[in-house]
């Protein structure tokens, strides 16, 4: 299997099943794979859930909050009912 299609499908995963996620996991992500996950349009998850992912991201790695915080809030979020 092509290393490009397991990454693709590693992130398709992460996608659908974004609220399941370790947090843990999540806050130890580098920024540019952090912003890669949230910025995508296919993330199945509420926006209020990704704010608060989001500070608590910036807060682990005392991130400038404002530059990553308007990135977020201007995110297009496909926003997706789930039975949870």
């Amino acid at each position: 299997m092509s290393l490009n299609i397991l990454r693709d499908v590693s992130l398709a995963f992460c996608l659908d099943h974004f609220d399941d996620l370790s947090l843990n996991s999540i806050y130890e992500l580098s920024k540019e794979n952090f912003l890669k996950l949230i910025e995508n349009i296919n993330i199945t998850s509420t926006k209020a859930y990704l704010l608060k992912v989001s500070n608590k991201w910036m807060d682990h790695h005392n991130v400038s909050t404002s530059i990553l915080f308007t990135k977020v809030k201007t995110l297009k979020i496909k926003m997706v009912l789930s039975p949870k």
